[in-house]
């Protein structure tokens, strides 16, 4: 497969992955980038990626699903997720060995994600379990 080279992750690399599109069908393209923008939003892509000149990715895809409350959150539980899926290790010794809650550790779990799914309609309670000695 030639276009997926090692250079694809510089400008050139996405100029020479888009050139080998069909130019004869820009409604092609049109979509593709739609889809890929949508999924983006969804799976946590962070807002300054969107506003770059050379991705392929579209600010008005990003502006149009950040107004809808069900695409905010699937967007937020998804970055949660990621988060949660880098730091865990570390997360994971905050919580049994500092007696810290998942709400408690902002370095490692952003505070946005709990504030903007509370804000939609989405609190994320904390339970703590008590061990006993």
């Amino acid at each position: 497969m030639a276009f997926f080279s090692d250079q694809i992750h510089t400008e050139k690399g996405w100029d020479e992955l888009f050139s080998q599109l069909p130019d004869t069908d820009s409604r092609f393209k049109h979509e593709q980038h739609e889809i890929v923008s949508r999924v983006a939003y969804l799976i946590g892509v962070p807002k300054f990626v969107f506003e770059k000149e050379y991705e392929p990715l579209k600010l008005e895809i990003y502006e149009m699903l950040d107004k809808e409350k069900k695409a905010r959150i699937v967007r937020n539980l998804c970055a949660l997720r990621t988060q949660l899926e880098i730091t865990f290790l570390k997360v994971c010794h905050a919580i049994q060995r500092e007696g810290r809650s998942i709400m408690a550790v902002p370095e490692l779990l952003p505070t946005k994600y709990f504030q903007e799914l509370d804000h939609d309609g989405v609190p994320i309670y904390v339970f703590r379990i008590c061990r006993s000695i």
